[in-house]
């Protein structure tokens, strides 16, 4: 088994923290997982489980729950546990993973006979929150993975989906442009970007 950091920025865990990994876990409490939960999820799940550059899969989730707002970190560190680990969606439910939560992971999770391409345009057009959270979080995992490009060899096109990602982004999770001047048509960017 791994050992799992005292905080993902290294810092030290706060007294609560201490205190709380001996009695009933704050979700049990709120009926929600908070992002300090979904990482010992998946700590637990992921174990020792590496990549294809042969790093351990926690590192990257570390990463890109690092990089996104504080309310997309459950998911981030939760977005591969579906299709890398044994865990189901009933265990995520069990655990206490919010409806909407769980919608984003399932639409992070890639199907065995779905293309990287196919993938990825449905997350970018997917509708309401679960939609917007994982954009958020697909951004942070690509461009993860953009960052260590040299490290291993991958076909997938991650220039074209974070093209793709970021467009549908801008235009279905950011507020509409302001009218034009003439107050009678806006400008959305394209998804296709």
């Amino acid at each position: 088994n791994s050992v799992m950091p005292d905080h993902p920025t290294g810092e030290q865990t706060s007294a609560y923290d201490r205190a709380s990994a001996s009695r009933a876990p704050a979700r049990l409490l709120s009926g929600a997982v908070e992002s300090t939960d979904a990482r010992k999820i998946a700590y637990a799940r992921h174990g020792d489980g590496r990549n294809a550059a042969g790093e351990l899969m926690v590192q990257h989730l570390e990463r890109v729950a690092a990089s996104v707002p504080s309310e997309a970190r459950t998911v981030a560190y939760l977005h591969d546990i579906l299709e890398h680990t044994d865990a189901s969606v009933a265990d995520l439910q069990a655990e206490g993973v919010m409806p909407v939560e769980l919608q984003a992971v399932q639409l992070l999770t890639r199907d065995y006979d779905e293309s990287f391409e196919a993938h990825t345009l449905r997350i970018g057009y997917a509708q309401g929150p679960e939609g917007r959270l994982a954009r958020a979080v697909k951004l942070a995992d690509i461009d993860d993975h953009l960052s260590r490009e040299g490290s291993f060899p991958s076909r997938r096109p991650y220039g074209w989906a974070r093209r793709h990602v970021a467009g549908c982004r801008a235009r279905f999770d950011s507020p509409p442009p302001p009218l034009t001047s003439a107050g009678l048509s806006r400008r959305l960017p394209l998804c296709d970007g």
